[in-house]
């Protein structure tokens, strides 16, 4: 519980840190319900970069014994470096918890993760894109983002800041069939809705059927009374 208590004070105090002296190239802060589960969005990449124009939606889940043990990130937003919702080894992170330093700040973490990204070393949850494929992910990053529910109910208060016009949020969900229903589970497969012609001429079949049925049924007990008759009468004889 103490560990609970410390952990939050230094989450509160990075916050607040992180409020008066803000980044310009990253965003980040804990969910409204959980202090331990932030949010971050790596933008506005130098001209260089392969993914310039690109912006990058992750989680940072903090343990509960922070700032004496590292987190776990992984990411929301397709980018050609880091694989989507898996965890990234990192020298930061809980791959490694023997090269971690309380020293670390989400801020700092953020820092080095971007600086990781332009590298070419190898790692758990890494991908091995060439810079073209970088680049498309970057394109199409925002209109990734947008069509994210989470994304748009955490981050629409700094749309400003990223250059997100609400035109381009309107375009991007007039091309989704439906915003919210894409994101509630599906319900038991609907059923076909009867044919009510079919249904018609079926049972005018059906009908026709029982009629011929019938008349097979008399016309046979018609020939079992005539040979009856037949027969008592010649017996007489």
């Amino acid at each position: 519980m103490a560990n609970n208590s410390i952990a939050t004070q230094r989450l509160m105090r990075e916050k607040q840190k992180m409020e008066l002296n803000p980044s310009d190239t990253f965003l980040a802060f804990p969910h409204n319900q959980n202090i331990f589960e932030w949010h971050f969005l790596l933008f506005n990449f130098a001209n260089d970069s392969p993914f310039k124009g690109g912006q990058f939606h992750g989680i940072i889940n903090i343990p509960v014994d922070y700032p004496l043990k590292p987190p776990a990130i992984k990411f929301v937003t397709p980018n050609g470096r880091f694989a989507v919702g898996e965890k990234i080894c990192l020298s930061f992170t809980n791959y490694h918890p023997e090269t971690w330093s309380s020293s670390w700040t989400i801020a700092s973490m953020l820092v080095g993760l971007v600086s990781f990204m332009h590298t070419n070393e190898k790692t758990v949850g890494g991908l091995d894109c060439n810079n073209y494929q970088k680049q498309v992910y970057a394109k199409k990053s925002i209109k990734h983002n947008l069509q994210n529910q989470q994304f748009v109910e955490l981050f629409t208060p700094h749309f400003n800041k990223l250059g997100i016009q609400q035109n381009d949020f309107q375009e991007t969900m007039s091309q989704q069939p439906d915003f919210k229903a894409n994101l509630l589970e599906k319900g038991p497969e609907e059923q076909p809705e009867p044919n009510i012609n079919n249904n018609v001429n079926n049972n005018n079949n059906n009908n026709n059927h029982n009629a011929v049925r019938k008349w097979l049924v008399l016309l046979v007990l018609l020939l079992a009374f005539l040979l009856l008759l037949i027969y008592i009468i010649f017996g007489m004889i």
